[in-house]
């Protein structure tokens, strides 16, 4: 009976993404998100064969070796067994001073690691526990978490007023992006955080015109498991729902403005609870869910205030980007613009050649896929500041979040830290794109009058596949 429960498990991933993508799309697009979800599936899976062949692979991130000793330690207690601290880096507990995590110990595990973000760490464990080859299935368990991407590309660029053949232009840059399938191939939360993350945003664009419950359960299940793997994508979720939210009170749209008011309230009572886990009698009863999210800002500013390396609330990367934007603003800004746009640099597979012992070179083939898609990007942006429509509200005060709160604390939003919401970014860049394309037919077409790329549907209602359809309600 054991040896079905990492099959059980694997499909139940699946089905669960699967079921996800065709909840969220519009009526007569469900077989398309499904399809897209099986093509991710397979074509995710070879992408994570293929870089673990690579000399590269063997260069481990420090983040994914320390997921894998704190998944050991979960298993070790859930068996009964006293954990070493040291030895499988229990960082709160070490803190603390304490030698060893007691299987009585009455403290919630954000405490016993030392953080709120426990739950990759856990989800490990369940692996390890019901499987002697747990890293494999983990490793392909990536594979179906990231099958859910291309689908969510396709859903948001409809969702955003794209037509269909260009959010499938969406869809299959998050099909053959190799970006997530380097975070996949090492067991780094990466790819479980967009996968929630993604989720919670389609949820949360979908939730303005849809009556169906099940739009808001999604938001509310996956933006509240967000919090416990990344909790910066939750403060830039509540963000959007905020403003999103004073807009429809503004407008008195009633409705509307309870479901972006509402919905974000449920989800931070489940981030509450996995702040609390394990329960117990006391923690039930000293349940705040406001509290946990103000503690955690505390604790963030006091790593961002912090400039001495020996508090124990410094972070050195923080330390080394204040101190570099202190001795030379002008050269830390341009440094920070260039790495968010570009970092790590591919061109330098080319004038350096590849040293095959580093991980980050893995990243090269997804730049130059993210370097093509930015002009389309920003003209994307661009476009739609200038007349913005809600769901471009949303999605922009969260990627605005997320900017911020990256290049605040770490100097820079590349690599890693922006592979988790690049499904949003295909959405933009192929309606950036498909908009630069028909202006550019536009311009070049013999003895036409150029006139606006989007018809009036007051005279016509009529628009070409490849020009797109974004009226004020932005469906």
């Amino acid at each position: 009976m054991i040896t079905l429960l990492p099959y059980a498990l694997f499909i139940s991933i699946i089905f669960v993404g699967a079921l996800v993508a065709g909840a969220l799309a519009f009526p007569g697009e469900r077989a398309t998100s499904v399809i897209l979800c099986i093509m991710g599936f397979m074509f995710a899976t070879l992408k994570i064969w293929l870089i673990q062949q690579t000399p590269q692979w063997h260069d481990v991130m420090l983040d994914a070796r320390q997921y894998q000793l704190q998944a050991q330690a979960f298993a070790d207690h859930w068996h009964g067994l006293a954990v070493d601290v040291d030895r499988m880096r229990v960082l709160g507990l070490q803190s603390r001073g304490q030698g060893t995590w007691p299987p009585n110990l009455n403290l919630p595990y954000s405490s016993i690691f030392g953080t709120h973000e426990w739950l990759f760490s856990a989800y490990l464990a369940v692996w390890k526990v019901i499987s002697p080859n747990w890293f494999l299935w983990a490793s392909y368990a990536n594979a179906a978490f990231s099958a859910f991407f291309p689908a969510a590309a396709f859903g948001i660029a409809r969702s955003l007023g794209a037509g269909r053949r260009v959010s499938i232009l969406a869809g299959a840059a998050a099909l053959f992006d190799p970006a997530a399938a380097v975070n996949g191939a090492w067991l780094l939360k990466d790819t479980l955080a967009g996968w929630l993350a993604i989720g919670a945003i389609w949820a949360g664009i979908r939730m303005r015109e849809s009556r169906g419950l099940w739009v808001f359960v999604i938001f509310i299940i996956f933006t509240g498991f967000l919090g416990a793997v990344r909790f910066a994508a939750l403060v830039a979720i509540f963000f959007a729902c905020t403003a999103v939210a004073l807009i429809f009170v503004f407008q008195r749209r009633w409705r509307c403005a309870a479901n972006f008011g509402i919905s974000p309230a449920f989800a931070l009572l489940i981030f509450a609870l996995f702040c609390a886990l394990p329960l117990s009698a006391d923690r039930v009863e000293q349940l705040n869910p406001f509290s946990s999210v103000t503690s955690i800002v505390r604790g963030q500013h006091e790593t961002f205030v912090t400039t001495s390396s020996n508090n124990a609330a410094s972070d050195e990367t923080v330390i080394d980007w204040r101190n570099r934007l202190s001795e030379n603003p002008i050269r830390a800004l341009f440094t920070s613009a260039s790495r968010t746009l570009f970092a790590p640099y591919p061109w330098v597979a080319i004038t350096h050649g590849l040293s095959y012992d580093n991980g980050f070179e893995l990243y090269y083939m997804g730049m130059i896929l993210w370097i093509f898609c930015l002009p389309g990007i920003l003209w994307s942006i661009i476009n739609k500041v200038v007349r913005p429509t809600i769901p471009y509200v949303f999605i922009l005060c969260i990627l605005g979040s997320a900017f911020a709160g990256y290049t605040l604390f770490l100097g820079e939003w590349s690599t890693r830290q922006r592979v988790f919401l690049l499904p949003v970014f295909f959405a933009l860049a192929a309606i950036g794109w498909a908009d630069l394309h028909a202006r550019w037919r536009e311009r070049h077409r013999p003895n036409r009058r150029i006139g606006p790329l989007i018809p009036n549907r007051a005279t016509d209602g009529k628009t070409s596949s490849l020009k797109l359809d974004l009226d004020s309600s932005g469906v």
